[in-house]
């Protein structure tokens, strides 16, 4: 994985115009290194929103959540109707695709 700095928040949402430096994206927040957003989406066993606090404690530095009553201090939370496209788009930022062979 690279590193990338750039505004993340742009891609998200274009009024958006906070800096933050990211080192990668993350679904599950036992995995959040320093420098992640966590991306908070809801899947067949458990909903993401349930593990924000423990992926901030973890060392993400934003949240993207489509839930718009989530509110937490000194860390930006990112609201998207779809959080699963928007990871989609990000991941290509961070993971390089190989051409198949």
């Amino acid at each position: 994985m690279r590193k990338v700095h750039y505004d993340p928040l742009k891609l998200i949402d274009d009024k958006a115009n906070d800096d933050i430096n990211l080192s990668g994206v993350q679904t599950n927040s036992k995995m959040i290194e320093n420098g992640n957003l966590f991306v908070a989406i809801n899947g067949n066993n458990h909903n993401g929103e349930d593990y924000i606090d423990e992926a901030v404690g973890k060392g993400a530095v934003a949240i993207l959540t489509s839930n718009k009553e989530i509110k937490k201090e000194n860390i930006p939370i990112i609201f998207h109707q779809n959080p699963r496209q928007k990871l989609s788009e990000l991941s290509k930022l961070f993971f390089l695709q190989t051409r198949q062979i």
